[in-house]
C-alpha cells in the first residue's frame, strides 16, 4: 500500500497510473493532514483514518466522502437532542390523546366543573371522617396519658396494657395524619388538574 503526498491538482494522474498493467484501479483517497496539507494516496495512514476524506474514481471524480469520525461528546450531545426530540413527540402524541378524551367525555366547561366539585365532596368526606378520627385518637390519648401521669405520681409504674394502649393510639394517631395530609394534598391537586382541564378545553373550543 503507498501514501503518495501530493496536491489535488494532481490527483487525476495518479488515479489513471494506479492500476498499472490494466489492473481494476485504485481508489484514491484525499485528506488534510496535522499541518493543513491536502494529501492524496491510496492508503489513509492511521493517524488520519479518524479524519473526514474525500473519495475519487480512477477519473478523479469524487464517488464519496468519509466523514470524520465523531467525537464521545458529539455522540452524546447528539443522543441528549435525539431522546429530546422523543420526549417531545411523545408528549405532543400524549396531549392530542387527552384533548380528544377532554372533547369526547365533556360537553361543556360546566360539566367539567361539576365533575371537579362532585370529585372534591368526595374527598371532603374522607377528610371529615380522618378529621373526626383524629380527634377521637387525641381525646383517649389524653385519658390514657392522664392515667399513667396518675400512676407516676402515686409511685406506681405504668403496667403494660396501659402502655401498650398508648403505643397502639400513637401509632394510630401518626397514620391518620398522614392520611389527612394525602387527602389534602389530592384535594389540591384535584382543584389544579380540573383548573386546566377547563382552560384547555377553552382554548380547543373557543366560546364554549
Amino acid at each position: 500500500m503507498r501514501t503518495i503526498l501530493i496536491s489535488a491538482v494532481l490527483l487525476l494522474p495518479l488515479a489513471v497510473s494506479a492500476a498499472p498493467n490494466g489492473g481494476t484501479p485504485k481508489k484514491i483517497q484525499c485528506w488534510t493532514d496535522d499541518k493543513g496539507v491536502r494529501t492524496c494516496g491510496d492508503h489513509v495512514p492511521p493517524q488520519f483514518a479518524k479524519d473526514q476524506r474525500d473519495i475519487y474514481n480512477s477519473q478523479g471524480v469524487v464517488i464519496g466522502t468519509q466523514a470524520r469520525q465523531k467525537t464521545p461528546e458529539e455522540i452524546a450531545e447528539e443522543e441528549r437532542k435525539a431522546a429530546e426530540a422523543a420526549a417531545a413527540q411523545r408528549a405532543a402524541e400524549d396531549q392530542a390523546h387527552y384533548d380528544r378524551f377532554l372533547l369526547d367525555t365533556y360537553a361543556s366547561p360546566k360539566e367539567l366543573e361539576a365533575e371537579r366539585d362532585r370529585r372534591v365532596q368526595i374527598t371532603d368526606g374522607r377528610i371529615g371522617l380522618v378529621q373526626k378520627a383524629i380527634a377521637d385518637n387525641q381525646k383517649t390519648l389524653q385519658d390514657l396519658h392522664g392515667r399513667a401521669d396518675g400512676l407516676n405520681k402515686a409511685g406506681k409504674p405504668v403496667d403494660d396494657k396501659l402502655a401498650k394502649q398508648i403505643a397502639k393510639f400513637e401509632a394510630s394517631l401518626k397514620d391518620s395524619q398522614t392520611s389527612l395530609d394525602q387527602l389534602q394534598k389530592d384535594r389540591a391537586a384535584t382543584q389544579d388538574k380540573f383548573a386546566k382541564d377547563i382552560e384547555r378545553y377553552k382554548q380547543l373550543k373557543p366560546g364554549s
